[in-house]
Order: C-alpha cells, then structure tokens, then sequence
C-alpha cells in the first residue's frame, strides 16, 4: 500500500518539525520569530523559513500523491459509496 508505504517519511519529518516549534517556548528571543495581534497579547504566526517548508513538503510529496490516488479510488468504489457510515475527510493530507 502505497499510502502506507509512504507515510513514515512524512510523519518523521512532521515531528522534527512541531519539536522547532515547541522550541519556540524556551526561546528568549521567541518575540522576533512570531507575528503579534495589534495587542502583542497573542501569537497569530511563526516566522518559518522557506527551506523548512520545503523540507517538510519533499519529505511528504510521496504520501501526498498516494493520499491523492487512494481517494480518487475510494470516490469511484461502488463498495464504498454503498456505506452509510462518514468517510474520514483526508483532504489536508493530499496536494
């Protein structure tokens, strides 16, 4: 399963990525890598460099692709569409 298959890379990735972001918290210099609300009470964005975004999407194309095609399957099984149970929307995870 290609879906499978894939997903261990992605999910790798993802984790190094969200352990940056938790590192933000004991970063004294945390206030020049974020973007405040007009207040300055609250974190609206992080400042995240290009490189890092492309890592993360390089490392999750694969399982992207394969989301892709796993659902464009589902959406023409005749079993599937004889379920009356929800299908999990997996949207965010294709491209």
């Amino acid at each position: 399963n290609l879906v499978l298959d894939s997903f261990g890379t992605c999910f790798d990735t993802l984790l190094e990525y969200f352990a940056g972001v938790l590192c933000f918290a004991c970063d004294p210099q945390w206030h020049a890598k974020v973007f405040l609300d007009k207040y300055g009470g609250r974190v609206l964005h992080l400042r995240v460099h290009d490189s890092s975004n492309e890592e993360l999407w390089q490392s999750c194309r694969a399982f992207a692709g394969a989301a892709d095609d796993l659902l464009a399957r589902l959406a023409d099984s005749a079993l599937v569409k004889a379920v009356r149970g929800r299908f999990e929307d997996r949207r965010s995870f294709t491209s």
